[in-house]
């Protein structure tokens, strides 16, 4: 006897193929059986009319201590992500030095996490994976970030370029982590300390990635002005180092090259066609979402929080730094486009305004407010930029290579709330792409899945997940095509997704019928294995 049956289902089992009825049945947390026979199981749900996929996948996200803050996965599971992927953007948790231990945790818990975070052990991708298997909603894994290496590794991680010395211990601590089963190399250029690294050092890291054939996602130097030189550099760093590189959150946020993104795709495809494996993901809004202090001019950033806080609070110094400030792309758009998403409990009166209302309030320009932002929150104001044009995001959100994803920290948002109010992408995008592509006819629904699905498990190495295939694990979501919409908004982010009937999360239901069930029997993934731990 089975232990679950979903009888009378919509199959789209995540590979493109035509939807089709079956029943599907699962033991031992893995699908057993996929039949049009009726075959006797312990517990039977009647799917008829609905929509049997794969537990959605995300492969982007900076969910990295949210097994520990967040364990039940709320604003993931109710919309159907039973699979994460962390430490993007070059910033990854682990590894890490001890000394460093601490304070990561706390700017984690201050910007993500209400009620803090218990004790965490883990300092390395091993110990990471250990550490979360069986005690969260998600099976998740981790990339290792370019910032992490340089942190472990270089004297001063904001230095121009590491020693010789410096690179071949990067190298090294890039192979023991992939070797422990990180799914990769990523890279934030516009972020400390890879804005300051040199394309040469990017390519060294990135040969260590090709001998393992895992992939480097990356946050490009630019995805405003210089957006077209940024694809170059991404176009160099693999065809020199012959591994396999992502763009990740793929969009164009600059006014000047708005109505441009055939123009960016051509780039893009001429250097696949060269031979060098490209790939994409992207989240379905038109407004991105990074700390304020982003903001800040290189030189500023290499301060420290408190030589940074410092120049912030004597009008003479910032002066020095204000006509950056005013320039940089995030800021550029207007401040009636820069929503103030939490000041991460510093000044929650200013949550989830426009940086222009809060000028308003403080009668003071748009940059003084921004001033006044980054000084009463201490560095770690979030804003969300509303910054892309809907015509190029709905071509790039088109395209079959390009996965969905949310670029989110996964929050407990039912039981334990938000912090401030952040984008809704962390409780909406899944939910939102399948009512988009529902609405514009982008495509048909078994590709719509897929790009959630198997596209991203292909791209990244996933074993075991993303199809609907006898001997896979049971991450199963269940869901009504013609329902299927996101409820979160930038005002209200933590509501829960419509048409999400019931996720399985390695062969146990965790949503049902509009609430979790508490189970927490997440995995941690190694990349090309089916399991870490049992």
């Amino acid at each position: 006897m089975f232990q679950h049956a979903l009888m009378n289902g919509i199959l789209i089992d995540g590979s493109g193929a035509a939807p089709r009825r079956a029943n599907l049945y699962v033991s031992d947390g893995k699908i057993a059986r996929i039949t049009e026979e009726e075959l006797p199981s312990a517990d039977r749900y009647d799917a008829a009319g609905k929509a049997v996929a794969p537990g959605f996948i995300d492969i982007h996200t900076h969910s990295d201590l949210s097994p520990f803050g967040a364990p039940l996965f709320e604003s993931y599971i109710h919309q159907g992500v039973t699979s994460s992927l962390c430490g993007n953007c070059g910033d990854s948790f682990v590894p890490h030095r001890p000394q460093d231990h601490n304070r990561k945790l706390e700017a984690a818990a201050n910007a993500h996490f209400r009620g803090g975070l218990p004790e965490v052990h883990a300092m390395d991708t091993a110990g990471f994976l250990s550490e979360i298997t069986g005690h969260c909603a998600n099976n998740v894994g981790t990339f290792v970030g370019h910032g992490a290496l340089r942190a472990m590794c270089m004297a001063d991680p904001n230095a121009a370029s590491p020693t010789p010395l410096g690179l071949r211990n990067m190298q090294d601590l890039l192979r023991r982590e992939l070797e422990a089963g990180a799914f990769g190399l990523s890279l934030g250029l516009i972020y400390v300390p890879g804005v300051y690294s040199a394309t040469e050092e990017l390519i060294s890291l990135a040969k260590v990635a090709a001998e393992y054939g895992a992939a480097v996602p990356i946050h490009m130097r630019s995805e405003a002005d210089d957006i077209f030189s940024a694809v170059r550099e991404v176009g160099r760093i693999g065809r020199e180092s012959g591994a396999h590189v992502h763009i990740s959150h793929f969009k164009i946020m600059s006014a000047k090259h708005w109505g441009k993104a055939d123009e960016l795709l051509a780039m893009a495809d001429g250097l696949i066609r060269e031979g060098i494996r490209l790939d994409f993901d992207q989240y379905p809004y038109l407004a991105s979402s990074t700390p304020l202090r982003t903001c800040l001019p290189g030189w500023v950033r290499r301060l420290s929080p408190d030589e940074q806080i410092a120049l912030l609070a004597d009008p003479a110094l910032f002066a020095r730094a204000k006509t950056e400030i005013e320039a940089d792309a995030h800021l550029t758009i207007g401040a009636d486009h820069v929503l103030v998403s939490s000041t991460c409990g510093y000044v929650p009166e200013w949550d989830g305004l426009y940086l222009s209302e809060i000028a308003d309030v403080l009668h003071v320009s748009p940059i003084e407010a921004y001033r006044q932002v980054m000084l009463q929150s201490r560095l770690s104001a979030r804003g969300c930029y509303f910054s892309m044009l809907r015509e190029d995001a709905l071509k790039i959100a088109a395209r079959r290579d390009v996965a969905v994803v949310s670029d989110s920290t996964a929050v407990d948002m039912l039981s334990r709330g938000m912090v401030g109010v952040p984008h809704p992408r962390s409780s909406g995008s899944f939910a939102r792409f399948l009512r988009l592509n529902r609405e514009l006819h982008l495509m048909p629904i078994e590709w719509a899945v897929f790009k959630m699905t198997g596209l991203p498990a292909a791209q990244m190495g996933i074993a075991g997940r993303g199809t609907l295939r006898e001997g896979s694990w049971a991450d199963i979501t269940v869901f009504d095509p013609e329902t299927v919409t996101d409820n979160g908004t930038f005002s209200d982010p933590g509501r829960t997704a419509g048409g999400i009937h019931r996720v399985m999360l390695n062969g146990e239901w965790v949503w049902m019928d509009g609430r979790h069930t508490g189970a927490v029997n997440g995995r941690g993934l190694r990349r090309g294995l089916e399991d870490c731990f049992r």
